[in-house]
């Protein structure tokens, strides 16, 4: 007798963001993953963008047996889904058996198990380099997910620990499964001609560090040129530091910190 294919519900909103960010990029890596697997799940994808229906978990669509995306509901899923436990996941996506959201929110079910990954929670250590409405989303919905969830996956050990002491979840119930890589993306050859062109343009001189993220405070980006003067006060030869990553919130107050 055939075993009946597990069915999996999965909230990939944040691999729907344009830009993505890295939890996206994590989201999206898991997910085609999650398609090559040789265990035959039935994977529903659920999403809510707040904008463009072109994105990059389009061309995983053919894996899907259930593709559903509502544009523009993500604030109202924020209020309803912690507040009601409604609407049901099975509503969008059928009837499952796992109802999986890839980062911070617990899927509203009426009959799945449900699984949230957390990826950090520096909001409620370091609330000071984030919005306040940033800390407050953030805080309601991981409180929540460790009230709820029948299990939580956290991204590291550190962060792990940091859910069972702080948030009060039992060991049992947290499991650390390490964010998704396509290793692909730098196994090809690298585009010298583009690179030179692009460090001339920079005005990168010599070999280089890079850093790549959104340009703002949680990112601790003055400790990072505190650190780097340093190094540049010891090694002559120091490699050039280039930041990389949109602007974000109190953009330009850490560069005004440091220069001082």
């Amino acid at each position: 007798m055939t075993t009946p294919a597990l069915r999996i519900a999965i909230d990939a909103s944040c691999a729907m963001e344009t830009p993505m960010t890295g939890v996206g990029y994590a989201a999206l890596n898991l997910l085609r993953a999650l398609c090559r697997s040789p265990h035959g799940f039935d994977l529903r994808l659920f999403g809510t963008p707040d904008r463009s229906t072109q994105n990059a978990l389009d061309d995983l669509r053919p894996h899907f047996s259930t593709w559903y995306i509502r544009q523009n509901a993500r604030q109202l899923k924020y209020f309803l889904w912690p507040s009601l436990n409604w609407p049901p996941i099975e509503w969008f996506c059928g009837g499952v058996d796992i109802a999986h959201n890839l980062f911070h929110q617990l899927p509203a079910a009426r009959n799945a198990r449900r699984i949230v990954t957390i990826h950090d929670l520096s909001f409620l250590f370091m609330p000071e380099v984030h919005t306040k409405h940033n800390v407050q989303k953030q805080t309601r919905l991981v409180r929540h997910g460790a009230r709820h969830a029948d299990a939580i996956v956290a991204v590291s050990e550190q962060c792990r620990h940091e859910i069972i002491d702080t948030l009060g979840v039992p060991e049992d119930r947290v499991y650390v499964v390490r964010n998704a890589v396509d290793h692909t993306e730098f196994a090809g050859a690298l585009d010298t001609p583009r690179t030179e062109s692009l460090k001339k343009q920079l005005g990168l001189t010599h070999e280089y560090l890079i850093h790549l993220g959104t340009l703002e405070p949680r990112k601790n980006i003055p400790q990072l040129l505190r650190a780097y003067n340093r190094l540049r006060a010891k090694i002559a030869d120091c490699p050039q530091l280039l930041l990389v990553g949109k602007r974000g919130w109190l953009y330009s107050k850490p560069w005004l910190r440091v220069r001082r």
